[in-house]
């Protein structure tokens, strides 16, 4: 019988506390002189410390690893392994030295082992009570050996190493089994914690991986068939009392923490072993330590969705990823939220040796505290997963409807699938479609009996899957079908973006190369998901199409349209259409025919035979067929007689020559002409044979050949479908000539007749008599009559001598230049001769003058009125007066006499008048006069004189402020020489004063005048014409062309020089000239 006590009340455990308090401090002198103990120098040290650790070790399980921190705790070779397997087979530490292989690594592991030992008891509190100081830096020299328990202190020089042999020989003692332990180490008694055979068990619980103190978990000892409960409070801790001596069993649960013990996940057994001399649990200060795994019971599944179409609806189905892949699954901690005890935790998945799943409590120690977390998923191949979740007891969980997530009442440990998409834009879709019947593949051409129409031959059919992107149109194809007998068609399209897509086949079976079936869904979503599409095209999803079909012979019918043929169309998989027959044009028309390969059979219509051929076409839309059908020739011959207009047989040969012969095809009714065929024909005798090789049909014979009317029975329609001979006639036309050949119709006559004859045939056209023309001369010698038919022009009369009679018309007299002429003409022909009148010649009278250049003379001849005229011919100059004359005009000074010359032929003459020009004589600068004076004198003078630098005197100044009244010695009657002055100007010279230097404007420099003195008649004469300075004729860049002559001077009347009062901004020319 179980019984089941339990644990303290509150107030038990004060009475607990209260007795080991007593204890510790009865006890304080005892654990004060063990402590005193570890710094004595004896070559003995009690073993009870070292014994008592070992053998507390060795008892429990190597799970409280948090007892010795300074051990590593990963993987099977790791130090808290070794000594867990040491201490536990009771051989720690020299257990199993012998498998190596050589002395140093015997040697090597007893020094490891030792180290061992050091790291365990060195810094950490013991279990039962004792504490082991760390080691110094210096050589460690106490050793422990194990076999007899001793602990002695030994230099690490002084032992000697063993070797693998001695070992194996038993020639070591094994005293000399030495593992170096630890410097200083300890010594004293263990505390008593039990009494009158009971003894008390403190159970502390903390919280793996973070060593927190855990409430509300439920304690209980097992102590043989009894049981003992109680539940942590705050400080985490239960104790239990009246415990006998010997082993008890602890166990502890807590909602969301695995309990302990599980082998699964904890190395102790949570077996106590209560005794005298100190336990683990004795006291509250020295409790047993359950370090509950705690966190979700939960696991993820690592699935692939497959979210199929079967034709008709959506099914979704999930399979784990069992592929070899690293799945990393990483909870951040949402910092956003209430975080509680959450922490980081990354787990590492093999989804193939882990078969999809990740348990969130491992037996290597991971765990997944409650709290809010960020979940990241990633894994080589697919796309990151993100999820806002929490975990709670038994599995994680999402904020879902609401924030209650999708598990807001589960019970149990349960899985949380995670749905791992592909990557983005690696999307893809596969499955199969099934086509509606084997004899319409999807992919490859038509196995079916039937010979391939031209343009069709071999058609191949290429076919594919094709979806478009709802909102980018972008389209995706599969790879074309390949060839499957089954009529089942596996694709795939990859490379999807996320996306809703259209799905359809491209092929040549849709309307314009796309099929749209019912069993095909009308959206596809590409999510990262796996999808399959399954579909079925059923004959009603076939497109249609229509064959405009054309029959026609082969070249050998020149491709002839071929009416009345029955034309039948047979979609392949048994559907026929209707029995069509060709139009005149050979035509007929296949409308809202399905798709596909079709076999059509065409048979010749009964004027042609009755043959059938059969071929193959595929219908993808509207098709232009042109079936040629290889129908054999024929041949056809015979001969072609001729008849003359009078019905006799012609007698001429090669009255055929350019024959030809054609055999034209018609339809069944004749109404519609098609192409001509040309027979060979031979016209070399009396009578034409032919031959023509022509394609079985209805046919018209036509021929065409000069001298015959055409065949009499052109229009007549005549079957011919086998070779044949056919005769027919020919009969001349004698009523009309231009059937006949130009080149053979010639011209014939007599003397009375004239007619055309064909030389061919010999049929005579249009013969009449001679029409005459009017008389024709023949030269000179006469002239004669012919045939006016233009044809004929025969010559009717021999050559006549001409009877000439005189004409006016055509004669005129002689002139005195020009030749006259008299004129006869034929009587009978107006043929003309002309007969000469000589000329007289010009009878011209003397020279007379015209004027001073040119004389004439004119032709006295009546009616003539002819005249020449001719330049002067003047002769010699010669002097009819030498007196000197003054010019008048002042252009010239004087002229030295009168010259003549006289023309030799008609006593007209001229004269001529030598003519002096002026002397240039230059007076003073205008610079002596301003706009006040004539001259800037020092004082007013009212007489005063210009003179030259040869002293002449040219002008008085009077007592005017004007040029009025200056007074210009000059010449008082210019043809006698006498001179004085004058106020006023002469005949000669007035015209010219007005543009002179001296009564012109005064923007000239100086005075200019005339300085020749001719004597005439014993007188000198004084010219002082004022010579022009108009236009600046005689200066350049304000000089005179006779500046380096001296200019004048002005004086008095007594005759002193009067010299001007300077203006310092004129010009002064005596310091320009000199003087």
């Amino acid at each position: 019988m179980k019984i089941t006590k339990k644990g303290f009340t509150l107030a038990e455990l004060l009475i607990v506390i209260a007795v080991i308090c007593i204890i510790a401090a009865v006890m304080i002198p005892v654990i004060t002189g063990v402590l005193n103990k570890t710094s004595e120098q004896t070559d003995d040290v009690t073993a009870s410390l070292y014994s008592s650790i070992m053998q507390q070790f060795a008892g429990e399980k190597a799970g409280e690893a948090m007892l010795y921190p300074a051990l590593s705790t990963t993987g099977q070779n790791s130090e808290y392994s070794v000594l867990y397997e040491k201490s536990g087979k009771g051989m720690f530490p020299g257990y199993n030295i012998l498998e190596y292989d050589n002395d140093e690594d015997i040697y090597a592991a007893i020094r490891r082992e030792a180290i061992i030992a050091i790291k365990a008891f060195s810094e950490a509190k013991t279990l039962d009570g004792y504490y082991v100081p760390a080691p110094t830096k210096e050589s460690y020299q106490y050793v422990y050996y194990y076999l007899t328990g001793a602990v002695r202190i030994e230099n690490e020089n002084t032992k000697t190493p063993v070797s693998k042999t001695n070992v194996e020989n038993g020639i070591v003692n094994t005293e000399d089994y030495w593992v170096y332990l630890s410097r200083d180490g300890g010594s004293g008694e263990a505390a008593i914690n039990t009494e009158n055979g009971k003894g008390l068990v403190f159970i502390q619980v903390r919280q793996y991986g973070t060593d927190k103190l855990l409430d509300d978990v439920t304690v209980k000892l097992n102590i043989g068939s009894e049981t003992m409960s109680a539940v942590t409070g705050n400080n985490g801790t239960v104790g239990f009392s009246g415990i006998n001596i010997g082993s008890v069993f602890v166990q502890a649960e807590k909602l969301g923490a695995i309990s302990f013990p599980d082998s699964r996940f904890y190395d102790e057994t949570g077996e106590i072993r209560v005794k005298n001399g100190g336990y683990i649990g004795d006291s509250a200060a020295n409790p047993y330590v359950i370090t509950l795994k705690m966190g979700t019971l939960g696991s993820l599944g690592f699935y692939r969705r497959t979210h199929t179409w079967d034709g008709a609806s959506w099914s979704v189905s999930d399979v784990y990823i069992t592929q070899d892949v690293g799945i990393t699954s990483a909870f951040t901690v949402d910092a956003s939220r209430d975080t509680g005890f959450a922490r980081d935790e990354t787990y590492y998945t093999n989804a193939a040796y882990q078969s999809g799943r990740q348990e969130l409590l491992t037996t290597d120690g991971k765990f997944l505290l409650y709290g809010p977390y960020n979940l990241k998923i990633t894994a080589s191949g697919f796309r990151d997963y993100t999820e806002a979740v929490r975990s709670k007891v038994y599995g994680i969980d999402n904020y879902n409807n609401g924030g209650a997530g999708d598990y807001p009442d589960a019970g149990e440990p349960y899985e949380y699938p995670i749905i791992m998409k592909r990557p983005q834009n690696t999307g893809a879709v596969n499955g199969v479609i099934n086509w509606e019947r084997s004899q319409q593949p999807l992919a490859g051409t038509s196995s079916d009996p039937g010979t391939w129409l031209s343009g069709h031959t071999n058609y191949t059919v290429y076919t594919r899957v094709k979806m478009v992107n709802k909102v980018t149109g972008n389209a995706y194809y599969s790879a074309y079908f390949t060839v499957t007998a089954s009529g089942s068609y596996p694709y795939t399209v990859s490379g999807l973006p996320d996306g809703k897509y259209e799905i359809y086949l491209e092929t040549p079976y849709g309307n314009a190369g796309q099929l749209k079936s019912d069993s095909l869904p009308d959206e596809v979503v590409i999510d990262g998901t796996e999808v399959v599409v399954n579909g079925r095209v059923y004959y009603s999803d076939v497109g249609t199409g229509s064959a405009f079909t054309t029959v026609t012979y082969d070249s050998r019918g020149n491709y002839d349209p071929i009416p009345g043929a029955k034309v039948r169309f047979t979609r392949l998989g048994i559907t026929s259409y209707s029995l069509f027959t060709t139009d005149d044009n050979g035509q007929c028309t296949l409308s809202d025919a399905k798709r596909g390969f079709y076999q059509v059979t065409v048979t010749v219509p009964d004027y042609i035979g009755s043959d059938s051929y059969t071929y193959k076409i595929f219908i993808d839309g509207t098709e232009n067929l042109v079936i040629r059908l290889p129908i054999a020739q024929i041949n056809v011959s015979g001969t072609i007689y001729g008849y003359k207009p009078s019905g006799t047989a012609m007698d001429k040969s090669g009255s055929f020559e350019g024959l030809s012969l054609k055999f034209i095809r018609y339809n069944s009714s004749g109404t519609k002409e098609y192409s001509s065929v040309s027979a060979t024909v031979n016209t070399t005798g009396l009578n034409a044979t032919y031959s023509v090789d022509i394609v079985p049909g209805m046919y018209k014979i036509s021929t065409q050949v000069t001298c015959y009317l055409d065949y009499s029975g052109a229009n007549v329609l005549r079957n011919y479908k086998t070779t044949s001979i056919f005769n027919f006639s020919l009969t001349v036309d004698g009523n009309n000539i231009t059937c006949h050949p130009g080149a053979k119709i010639t011209w014939k006559q007599d003397g009375s007749y004239h007619w055309q004859e064909c030389s061919k045939c010999g049929t005579v056209f249009n013969k009449a008599a001679h029409k005459y023309s009017a008389w024709i001369a023949s030269g000179a010698t006469g002239c004669y009559r012919y045939c006016t038919e233009k044809n004929c022009n025969r010559q009717l009369d021999p050559v006549t001598p001409h009877n000439y009679v005189y004409s006016a018309s055509g004669s005129y007299a002689s002139t005195c230049v020009t030749n006259g002429n008299r004129h006869y003409n034929c009587s009978r022909c107006a043929y003309g001769i002309d007969e000469v009148i000589a000329k007289s010649g010009h009878n011209f009278g003397f020279w007379s003058s015209d004027n001073d250049s040119t004389h004439s003379r004119y032709c006295r001849n009546s009616g003539c009125g002819a005249s020449e005229t001719q330049a002067h011919n003047f002769g010699s100059w010669y002097w009819t007066s030498t007196q000197i004359q003054m010019s008048s005009d002042g252009s010239y000074c004087y002229s030295t006499g009168t010259q003549r010359a006289d023309c030799l032929d008609c006593g007209y003459y001229k004269l001529n008048s030598p003519k002096v020009a002026h002397a240039i004589e230059c007076y003073m600068m205008r610079n002596y006069v301003n706009s006040s004076l004539y001259y800037n004198m020092p004082v007013i003078y009212f007489e005063a004189y210009f003179r030259t630098s040869g002293g002449r005197t040219y002008m008085r100044l009077g007592d005017f402020l004007s040029y009025s009244g200056r007074q210009v010695y000059t010449p008082i009657n210019p043809n006698n020489g006498g001179y004085g002055f004058t106020s006023y100007f002469t005949t000669r010279s007035q015209s010219l004063y007005a543009k002179s230097a001296i009564f012109s404007g005064t923007g000239h420099s100086h005075y200019v005048s005339c300085s020749n003195t001719p004597v005439i008649n014993g007188v000198t004469h004084y010219c002082y014409a004022p010579i022009n300075h108009y236009d600046n004729p005689l200066r350049s860049s304000n000089n005179c062309g006779c500046r380096n002559k001296p200019l004048g001077y002005v004086v008095t009347a007594s005759g002193s020089e009067i010299k001007p009062a300077l203006n310092p901004a004129w010009e002064s020319p005596y310091a320009k000239y000199g003087r």
